[in-house]
């Protein structure tokens, strides 16, 4: 049953966060989370803590399968200027990614401009983005909300096991594959 949990969810802490999120979803409060205004959108952005795992293989994944739109992505709370983690680099290659080029980029080095769908992987992520996008024209959403099965919380991989790292880097390529589509059939 550990197995179980280390490899799907990285712990008991991302088991409860993971179930109290899908709760949020299912009972209405993030319904929002899932909906997107095409028409508005111009670029897609996705963004995590530390722009080292789940963001930058979310980026990369979506200009893999050719986002009609530009794409970026940034840390809420990192150093700009620094690599990938390993591990993410090492897994992404499982799904014929390279994030060896990736250095990251931090809030404070980013500039969102109106237009911008912020796709983030968690919730507290929407209420950091708060105090950065006041009286702005973007759209914020919980990438996981396009993954099949629902997954409003993308739990952070980093310092877990290369396991869950896979099974992550799994939901968020079913989510960036179901987003991109959407997004083009929306624009064409």
């Amino acid at each position: 049953m550990m197995n179980v949990i280390v490899n799907q969810f990285a712990n008991h802490r991302g088991l409860i966060r993971t179930i109290l999120a899908d709760l949020m979803w299912r009972l209405g409060p993030y319904r929002q989370y899932g909906e997107v205004d095409w028409n508005r959108v111009k670029r897609l952005v996705f963004i995590c803590q530390g722009n080292i795992c789940r963001s930058p293989f979310a980026h990369y994944l979506a200009l893999e399968h050719k986002a009609v739109l530009p794409v970026d992505s940034f840390g809420l709370a990192t150093t700009t200027g620094v690599s990938a983690n390993e591990t993410a680099k090492d897994v992404a290659g499982d799904f014929q990614l390279d994030l060896e080029h990736h250095l990251t980029t931090d809030i404070s080095d980013f500039t969102i401009t109106d237009g911008d769908l912020l796709i983030v992987m968690e919730d507290r992520h929407i209420k950091q983005l708060d105090a950065h996008i006041t009286n702005q024209d973007v759209q914020v959403c919980l990438l996981g909300l396009w993954c099949r099965p629902r997954f409003a919380l993308l739990y952070d991989p980093f310092s877990h096991s290369r396991e869950y790292f896979s099974t992550c880097f799994n939901r968020i390529e079913r989510a960036v594959i179901n987003l991109v589509t959407e997004c083009q059939n929306a624009k064409n």
